[in-house]
């Protein structure tokens, strides 16, 4: 077997340029990794303290506290109230308000992910409405569905003693298979959940999966995640060399609006809602009409909403059976109903077109809504609400 040593001097006699740099890359490449993974560990511990667990509705925000984030390079901050909702500060809220009160609940998208509650639509519909001596609260979560929209108000108006006038639901697309695969009721009708974890701000499964692995997306991936001076210098090179992601074929949003991320095709593949889509449509109805007799029990006025996530635009899924459903239950129910599938969708344009609308409207190669198409919404709503 042959000397370490005199290996090591062999390469160093020869080639003592390449064995510095192959040396240099190796311990700058372990420095980064070391403290990049150090400073990940410290800002999930971060996050996990503010999201946690709830005995009765699965999870939720940690009550009166604060906290800096980042999302495809927006830094935004989250306060939380006395109610432990996403606020505009840390501030204590009435049990019972001396105003007129509106309750919002919904998943991520009415969270606002990545985004400071200001710009969110909830926000921005707070301060437009507050000047109409209106109070907006934000009970959303991500991840929730129609299991935990109806647990959580009961347990917000029976258990907590919270007033409010009325209740505003926007139910998502991806609340199907939430209901389908990821809730239930325990005996003591508690949300629980096995394959599901939201406690550190999102859910337990992968945004989309491949048939045909990508490597080049992993590679990206693994130094996105370990590494801090790496992945910027990478990405440099990757962007000077004409390789940028946004001009790659189809564009940012080409995993999502693929038929292997299913979160959002049930209402575009039979096949997927065969597989969870007829089962969470079953169940969001279930919990809906729950939700309906409990505000309809304490005089609260309901009203629900419906939005497009990308893979509906990019397929012109413009009379989806997203809206149908809840149109029909609307009508039956005499709901108030809001559709702003309109609001994002035109039918007959490019795909290049397309593409420019989520560049607008949604967060990079992200299926959430950006600060436009928060306001988009806001906008639609205020409008509709103080004519109606």
């Amino acid at each position: 077997m042959k000397n370490p040593k005199k290996i090591k001097k062999y390469f160093f006699n020869n080639f003592p340029r390449t064995t510095i740099f192959i040396l240099t890359i190796i311990l700058t490449f372990t420095l980064d990794f070391v403290l990049t993974n150090i400073y990940n560990k410290r800002i999930s511990d971060q996050k996990s303290s503010i999201r946690i667990e709830h005995p009765v509705f699965h999870h939720t925000f940690k009550k009166n506290s604060k906290i800096h984030e980042s999302l495809h390079k927006n830094k935004y901050t989250i306060f939380t109230n006395s109610l432990g909702f996403k606020d505009r500060s840390i501030r204590t809220i009435q049990l019972v308000p001396t105003k007129h009160r509106i309750l919002f609940i919904g998943d991520s998208f009415t969270e606002g992910i990545g985004l400071s509650y200001e710009d969110t639509f909830v926000g921005l519909i707070d301060s437009r409405l507050s000047k109409n001596n209106i109070e907006v609260l934000n009970a959303a979560r991500v991840s929730y569905s129609p299991i935990i929209y109806w647990r959580k108000i009961k347990f917000l108006i029976e258990d907590l003693g919270l007033d409010f006038d009325e209740l505003v639901v926007f139910l998502d697309i991806s609340d199907v298979r939430d209901e389908a695969t990821g809730y239930q009721l325990s005996e003591n009708m508690n949300v629980i959940s096995e394959n599901m974890n939201v406690i550190s701000g999102k859910a337990s499964h992968e945004p989309f999966t491949t048939k045909n692995i990508d490597y080049t997306y992993l590679l990206k991936k693994f130094f996105h995640k370990n590494t801090t001076v790496y992945f910027f210098t990478l990405n440099l090179v990757y962007d000077g060399i004409g390789f940028k992601q946004e001009s790659k074929k189809p564009n940012l949003w080409s995993k999502i609006i693929s038929s292997d991320f299913n979160l959002d095709k049930w209402t575009l593949n039979n096949e997927v809602y065969d597989k969870y889509g007829k089962d969470g449509v079953a169940s969001m109805k279930k919990y809906m009409n729950k939700l309906l007799e409990l505000t309809k029990e304490h005089k609260i006025d309901l009203t629900i909403a419906v939005y497009p996530h990308v893979s509906q635009i990019w397929y012109d899924d413009l009379n989806s059976m997203h809206v149908q459903i809840w149109k029909d239950w609307s009508k039956k129910n005499q709901i108030k109903f809001i559709n702003y599938f309109p609001d994002f969708i035109s039918k007959g344009l490019s795909s290049s077109e397309k593409i420019q609308l989520f560049k607008k409207y949604f967060l990079p190669g992200d299926v959430h809504y950006n600060k436009k198409g928060n306001k988009l919404i806001a906008d639609k709503f205020i409008k509709t609400y103080l004519n109606q």
